[in-house]
């Protein structure tokens, strides 16, 4: 749902900032030598607040779905004490077996509610679980050479050099 979404958006933002932190710290020099930091500065800025972006965005979702997880609770709590008052109301239930069902009712109750809380959790994971299946599933685009090599000896010769 949009929970998993979110998690895989801001998952893809921060594989980008980390991608442009290590371009930038790899080619330091380069970047040096050219004068070329304040392009580089804009363009991490622009992934940082990408990334920002991403991150309050998740934070939003998951937030708003606790208070709604709370207010469905407190809904099936009072719907099972509406229900129980009017069997006990109408004589299909005594009061011992509507105290027996309200407890049994909070003991379902919570465990369902959790259940929901760890459904969102787990599908946080898969969102970033689905992002580093697309990373493995990325298949080289190079093509493969013509000539076969039948085994490796002593050396490698390029042009006129052994290495």
């Amino acid at each position: 749902g949009k929970l998993k979404s979110r998690m895989v958006q801001q998952n893809i933002a921060l594989g980008r900032l980390n991608t442009v932190l290590q371009e930038i710290f790899l080619t330091i020099r380069v970047i040096k030598s050219f004068v070329a930091e304040k392009v580089e500065l804009a363009r991490f800025t622009d992934e940082a607040n990408e990334n920002r972006k991403m991150v309050m965005r998740f934070i939003f979702v998951k937030h708003i779905e606790e208070p709604l997880r709370f207010t469905a609770d407190a809904v099936a709590v009072a719907l099972i004490l509406l229900l129980t008052f009017q069997a006990m109301q109408a004589g299909r239930l005594s009061l011992e077996g509507f105290g027996m069902f309200i407890v049994l009712a909070r003991q379902v109750i919570s465990p369902i509610s959790m259940l929901s809380s760890n459904v969102l959790t787990i599908a946080g994971m898969l969102g970033s679980a689905q992002r580093v299946m697309e990373l493995f599933s990325i298949k080289n685009t190079l093509p493969d050479g013509k000539e076969e090599i039948a085994e490796f000896q002593r050396s490698i010769k390029i042009g006129r050099a052994h290495v």
